[in-house]
């Protein structure tokens, strides 16, 4: 059984986020609405996929060092 959640075709406001490179709402939807990191779209691709095919490498690295972040804190 997979922990991924399929959110189809329609991009998540996760998604969209990453792919435009809003680094500040995809914090905010992730630590602060609890936004499913692993959601998927149908390709199988997640938010860090959609924001590394436009570009958004901050938003990839600034979402991968957080989530290490709070994980050791907890």
């Amino acid at each position: 059984m997979s922990d991924h959640t399929i959110v189809g075709d329609s991009a998540s406001p996760l998604h969209v986020a990453a792919a435009v490179g809003m680094a500040d709402a995809v914090d905010a939807l992730l630590f602060d609405a609890l936004a499913n990191p692993r959601a998927v779209l149908s390709d199988g691709s997640t938010f860090v996929h959609s924001a590394a095919r436009t570009g958004q490498v901050r938003v990839c690295v600034r979402a991968c060092v957080r989530a290490c972040v709070r994980a050791c804190v907890r």
